[in-house]
């Protein structure tokens, strides 16, 4: 069974833009970046990341504002093509059991 760190090297290897966190982490960062200002520039960010990794995810109930930030980071992503026939933009959600 493959864990998070291994994908995130398997994806450094093929140099892949990726990016790993755990779910609490990355909701609070944006909750601080919306406080502080820079909630738009973090968003857009994320949007130019290839593999964009959240690791615990589902660990407790999300708040009204954790789930606009969810559909903000799902709908800014763009499915870019590279080629004609390939897309780079993925988002790959992980959860204990």
């Amino acid at each position: 069974m493959a864990q998070v760190g291994d994908i995130s090297q398997i994806g450094g290897l093929r140099r892949y833009e990726l990016r790993e966190g755990r779910a609490p982490r990355l909701f609070d960062d944006l909750a601080l970046a919306v406080a502080n200002g820079p909630y738009r520039k973090i968003l857009a960010g994320y949007a130019l990341i290839d593999l964009l990794v959240i690791d615990d995810w589902g660990l407790a109930h999300f708040t009204e504002e954790q789930c606009r930030d969810v559909l903000e980071i799902l709908v800014d992503r763009p499915h870019i093509p590279v080629s004609n026939a390939e897309a780079r933009s993925s988002i790959l959600l992980t959860s204990p059991i």
